[in-house]
C-alpha cells in the first residue's frame, strides 16, 4: 500500500457514550497498536490490554476501528482516548538469494520501515529539543539516583544537573492574624505546615483593643510539642521577641493562646512570625 499520510496517532476526548472509535491511518497488525487512557479525575495514564480491554478491524486496510470492551466501553466523559501506531522495530523476513521475487512482500516490507520511521518522528515530537540553531550537545540527564528527590537545574554552561532548588522565599508573615480571643484561653492560630526547612528568627505580638491589665502568653507548638513560649506582660500591648528555632520540611507549627488576663469580647491578638 502507499502511505501518503505521516500521521501514526489519534487522540479523542469520550462523550460518554461512544465504544468505536476510526484509526485514520493503515495498520499492519492489531499488536502494532497502543491504546492508552487518561482519566482525569485520577490523573492516571492506563495502556489498555488488547483483546480484553479493545479489538481492532481492518487491519491492513487504510483506515481501522479500535472498539473498546468491557469497563471501558463507553469511555468516560472527558477521558482522553490515544490511539498509536507502534510497530516493532525489527525486520523478520528473510528473503531469498535468486528465490522468487514478490511485490507484496517487498511493499510490506517497505511500508514497515516507514511505519517504524513514523513511530520514531511521533515520539521525537513530544520529546525537549534544542533550537535548530544552537550546537549545545550537553544535554544527557544526570543519572536517577542523582536526581532523587532533586530538581532539575542547569549549569552555568547549560549542563543538566541535579539541584536541591532554590530556597522559595519564605514571607516575613507566616502566620498573619488578627481576631479575637478566645475566652476559653485555648485558642488555637491555624496550622501552618513548613515548605522548607529552616528557622524562626523572632516572633511580634501585638494587643490591639487590649484592655488595660490584659497579659498574654503564646506558645509555639511543633508538631503538637511546645517549641517556644512568648509573653506579653500585663503592662504592656505588644512584644517583639528574637528566639531562633530550627524548623524542618513538613513540620506543623501552630501558636497556641494559652493565657489571657482580663478578657473581653472585643480584645484582638495580631501576630506575625519572622522566618529564614
Amino acid at each position: 500500500m502507499a502511505l501518503s499520510n505521516t500521521q501514526s496517532v489519534v487522540r479523542y476526548t469520550a462523550t460518554g457514550s461512544q465504544s468505536a472509535y476510526s484509526v485514520p491511518f493503515p495498520v499492519l497488525d492489531a499488536s502494532h497498536l497502543e491504546v492508552a487512557v487518561y482519566n482525569p479525575s485520577t490523573k492516571v495514564e492506563t495502556i489498555l490490554t488488547p483483546g480484553v480491554d479493545y479489538s481492532v478491524s481492518g487491519v491492513g486496510d487504510q483506515t481501522a476501528t479500535v472498539t473498546l470492551l468491557g469497563i471501558y466501553s463507553p469511555l468516560a466523559s472527558e477521558s482522553i482516548l490515544s490511539i498509536r501506531r507502534v510497530p516493532p522495530l525489527t525486520q523478520t523476513t528473510d528473503i531469498r538469494n535468486l528465490g522468487a521475487y514478490r511485490p507484496e512482500l517487498h511493499e510490506t516490507r517497505f511500508d514497515l520501515l516507514t511505519m517504524q520511521i513514523q513511530r520514531l518522528a511521533e515520539e521525537l515530537a513530544r520529546a525537549p529539543k534544542l533550537p535548530v540553531t544552537d550546537l549545545g550537545s550537553l544535554l544527557s540527564l544526570p543519572r536517577l539516583d542523582d536526581l532523587k528527590n532533586k530538581f532539575l537545574a542547569f549549569d552555568a554552561s547549560g549542563k543538566p544537573i541535579p539541584s536541591a532548588g532554590a530556597q522559595p522565599a519564605m514571607a516575613d508573615v507566616l502566620w498573619s492574624f488578627a481576631g479575637p480571643l478566645a475566652t476559653n484561653r485555648n485558642s488555637e492560630i491555624p496550622r501552618i505546615r513548613m515548605p522548607r526547612a529552616g528557622q524562626f528568627v523572632g516572633f511580634d505580638l501585638e494587643l490591639v483593643t487590649a484592655p488595660v491589665g490584659a497579659g498574654v502568653r503564646v506558645e509555639f507548638l511543633k508538631n503538637d510539642l511546645v517549641a517556644a513560649t512568648v509573653e506579653i506582660p500585663s503592662e504592656q500591648v505588644t512584644a517583639s521577641v528574637t528566639l531562633t528555632v530550627t524548623y524542618n520540611l513538613g513540620d506543623v507549627w501552630v501558636p497556641r493562646i494559652v493565657q489571657v488576663g482580663s478578657t473581653s469580647p472585643g480584645q484582638t491578638l495580631a501576630m506575625r512570625a519572622r522566618g529564614t
